[in-house]
């Protein structure tokens, strides 16, 4: 007996609700799985952000020229040395210990080193990259929380503003968090974003170091 072409494709439908439905929570599900130690994931990087997989972020760049680069020890352009650089992907290493992320890490391109310890994710979506860093950010007082906003902003095809906006607004996160949502707004580009950021500054409610 053939099935009906209506229950096929209904079921296909059921099956994709499904699994969009699993899908919204299983970084978040797979990160509190883990063991402690050092968790990774991967997942693309926008348009105009390079790395060389190692101390190097780039980002803005266009034929070659890049208006931001945030580089972690001691390189710069006449180095004897040439580091590879990739436009992706962005690799995130969470550092967990008792249930909880203490710190993270990010770097963009090259490849993770082989480890025994380390619990690799692989590849995510950036929607779902993007939704647990800020997710971090705003409930976390570690220093994972401050950090957790750079590598959601390289985040390929994500929009995060109102995200940012409500990071800067909100009075249960560290300072330094607000901050760093502050920084990164003044970066977005619209209008709606220049207007979260006046009405921050007017507001006098808020932390006066984070509306300076």
């Amino acid at each position: 007996m053939k099935t009906p072409a209506w229950c096929l494709v209904r079921g296909a439908w059921l099956l994709l609700i499904a699994a969009s439905t699993a899908t919204a929570q299983t970084l978040e599900r797979r990160v509190a799985g883990a063991s402690d130690g050092s968790v990774r994931f991967s997942f693309a990087a926008r348009p105009g952000v390079y790395g060389n997989g190692r101390n190097m972020i780039s980002w803005d760049c266009d034929r070659g020229n890049c208006r931001n680069r945030q580089v972690d020890g001691n390189w710069n352009d006449h180095d004897d040395w040439d580091a590879p650089c990739d436009s992706g992907p962005v690799r995130v290493a969470l550092s967990k210990s008792g249930g909880r992320i203490i710190d993270l890490r990010v770097y963009v391109g090259g490849e993770w080193r082989t480890s025994t310890s380390a619990t690799d994710l692989g590849m995510v979506s950036t929607k779902e990259a993007a939704s647990y860093l800020l997710a971090l950010a705003l409930r976390d007082e570690s220093r994972a929380a401050e950090k957790a906003i750079f590598p959601a902003v390289l985040a390929d095809s994500v929009t995060i503003w109102p995200d940012l906006l409500k990071i800067a607004k909100s009075d249960d996160v560290s300072r330094k968090a607000r901050r760093s949502a502050v920084f990164w707004l003044g970066q977005a580009a619209g209008d709606a974003a220049t207007r979260g950021l006046t009405d921050l500054v007017d507001d006098g409610r808020q932390d006066h170091e984070v509306r300076e």
